[in-house]
């Protein structure tokens, strides 16, 4: 209805919603370290800040897109493999999309398919 007038409690919840939104966009980024494996028996540990963890895409660590090319080559896909500790397996994953972690997570295993 338009015109409507809000009562007390609403206008506090839609101030506290506000407050909430402020306060979510002013949180510190996640400290994530990214151990990776693009050459068999060489680590490249790569630090990295995740905004919106436990939502992360591999691609937002720049270091690691250009290190992959570097290594694998300009058509290595986007493609990778990241360790799931609870499964205790390797996944296929594509770099340029985000999946939910563990939010206790503060390290992820990564390695090249190849």
């Amino acid at each position: 209805m338009i015109g409507k007038e809000i009562t007390r409690k609403e206008k506090a919840l839609i101030q506290q919603c506000r407050a909430d939104m402020r306060a979510l966009s002013y949180q510190k980024p996640h400290q994530l370290i990214l151990r990776v494996w693009l050459k068999e028996g060489v680590s490249l540990p790569i630090l990295s800040e995740a905004h919106q963890w436990p939502n992360f895409a591999l691609s937002e660590a720049e270091i690691l897109a250009d290190a992959a090319e570097t290594v694998l080559g300009p058509r290595w896909g986007m493609n990778i493999l990241v360790y799931n500790p609870e499964g205790g397996e390797w996944r296929l994953t594509d770099a340029s999309k985000p999946f939910a972690y563990s939010p206790l997570y503060t390290e992820l295993l990564i390695r090249s398919v190849n």
